[in-house]
């Protein structure tokens, strides 16, 4: 979630996009608190993803395990850069490039608008709808790069997915949750971590064991609080103001000159008037934002 010192994109040109996800969460939030916090995957896209292989992706919550990714996966990550030095030469200054993110960021907008999870992995719940193409057959016929392609797409969306989640909940992400559980040996980040995502038991399972001999009952005691809670209860207030803030400090539209009025303007463009997610005074945006940065020190 950090931020580069030169990406500043412009706030019209990129919230667009980023309403577009909010109005997509402000319905998924729903149908998640419909079933008690729990985003109900069908069985037949968990069928889907046992023939992917999409059975593991906890490592990409830690650094080591982000860096293996992307360079598993170089040349796709490439083709940005590919594409960025086609457009605009090899002479690479970051005004041409903000500039050229810029025009990309608003065709994504205008795209989006119409399907947004080809262009924001996270929403890739948007294709839940069981049919004879999520069939093991399916997947067996496949070819081994379009197979590939596929389990990546959905490693993706569960890890961007969770980690929003998890700044909805707890106001921080999966990524600061695990790294302050592994370095830290934090265990009120571990259990926070656990509660967005239970796949990440068995990576924590050495220290789980220990503490369990140890009698550790007030770890206990919040692990089973954690565990017994879905990944919708949290002590943030404005989860989507937070998951729109994350999404703005990750394109440089955080900074000073950004005012909270135009943040709150955008975001009640997304939310409306949602009993449960609406925000009309502008005050709150600045406390809130204010937490968010002393978290996020990046921000400016």
């Amino acid at each position: 979630m950090a931020q580069t010192n030169h990406i500043k994109l412009p706030l019209d040109a990129v919230a667009p996009l980023f309403v577009k996800k909010l109005q997509t969460y402000v319905e998924l939030f729903d149908l998640m608190d419909q079933h008690g916090g729990w985003l109900p995957y069908s069985d037949s896209l968990l069928n889907y993803f046992d023939e992917l292989g999409v059975t593991h992706w906890v490592d990409l919550y830690s650094q080591e395990g982000q860096q293996k990714w992307m360079k598993d996966r170089e040349s796709k990550h490439a083709e940005l850069t590919h594409a960025i030095t086609d457009a605009i030469g090899n002479d690479i200054n970051f005004d041409r490039v903000n500039e050229f993110l810029t025009e990309l960021a608003i065709d994504a907008a205008q795209a989006a608008s119409e399907n947004p999870s080809d262009f924001m992995p996270e929403l890739k719940f948007l294709d839940l709808d069981p049919s004879e193409d999520l069939t093991p057959s399916y997947v067996q016929n496949l070819s081994s790069d379009k197979r590939q392609y596929q389990h990546d797409v959905w490693v993706n969306q569960l890890v961007l997915f969770y980690n929003d989640l998890s700044v909805a909940a707890h106001g921080e992400s999966i990524f600061n949750l695990v790294a302050r559980a592994i370095d830290a040996q934090d265990n009120d980040a571990l259990v926070k971590a656990v509660q967005i995502d239970r796949t990440l038991l068995p990576y924590f399972e050495k220290h789980l064991r220990r503490q369990s001999l140890k009698g550790n009952h007030g770890f206990l005691d919040s692990l089973a609080y954690r565990v017994n809670n879905p990944p919708r209860k949290g002590e943030n207030k404005h989860p989507l103001l937070w998951i729109f803030f994350k999404d703005l400090l990750a394109v440089g539209c955080l900074h000073q000159s950004v005012t909270s009025s135009q943040i709150l303007t955008h975001y009640q463009m997304a939310i409306g008037e949602h009993p449960k997610f609406s925000i009309v005074d502008e005050q709150i945006v600045q406390r809130q934002r204010r937490k968010f940065n002393k978290l996020y020190r990046q921000a400016k």
